[in-house]
């Protein structure tokens, strides 16, 4: 089982890929162009990055100040009127 693929021989194998890294066979295979990995296909099983990618990961690390809107007083308007010549 190679871990990286040319583009045209991943082309060929996802399927095949796909069944080895759903089993666990494999965590992960390499792409590559030209030599150079450009892409990885992993599971999202175990996968940070899907973990991360969950609704809510952010929860509670996001700050938005009070008076946040109060920025954006009166820009409907001019916005508006920028877009298309009269007011909402």
């Amino acid at each position: 089982m190679l871990d990286q693929y040319n583009i045209s021989e991943a082309k060929k194998d996802f399927s095949f890929i796909i069944q080895q890294i759903e089993n666990g066979r494999i965590s992960e295979i390499s792409i590559a162009r030209n030599g150079k990995v450009v892409a990885k296909v992993v599971s999202v099983k175990n996968s940070k990055a899907a973990i991360a990618n969950r609704i809510g990961f952010a929860k509670k690390k996001l700050v938005i100040d009070d008076d946040f809107e109060k920025a954006f007083d009166g820009m409907d308007n001019e916005i508006s009127e920028q877009l298309t010549g009269g007011t909402l």
